[in-house]
């Protein structure tokens, strides 16, 4: 039997004042989003070539739509990682996150 699931709509706006990781060059961020404990289902949004450590994605596709167990709301959330690209050094660095806990009871549209 098939899980039932909801589809949550998470959009981002903007972060501000995230760790510098870059000394030469403004960062340039991009957030990975998915259900913590489940990276497989991993979204990213476009990358903010112009903020640095305060991103904003503000008028770009930054809408990302994740399917949620209908049992499994209200004891887990929603991850978004923070990461600056960082081409040819190294790979990308981590410079921010936030956890978003899923409502105890996800209503029908």
């Amino acid at each position: 039997m098939a899980m039932a699931r909801r589809t949550l709509e998470l959009t981002l706006l903007s972060a501000s004042d995230l760790r510098g990781v870059n000394l030469v060059s403004k960062m340039e961020v991009y957030a990975v989003v998915y259900l913590a404990g489940d990276p497989r289902a991993r979204q990213r949004v476009a990358t903010d070539r112009a903020g640095g450590r305060n991103p904003s994605w503000k008028g770009k596709d930054a809408t990302v739509r994740l399917a949620v167990p209908a049992s499994g709301a209200g004891s887990g959330a929603v991850r978004v990682l923070l990461r600056a690209e960082r081409a040819g050094l190294g790979g990308d660095r981590d410079v921010g996150e936030v956890f978003v806990p899923l409502p105890d009871k996800m209503s029908p549209f």
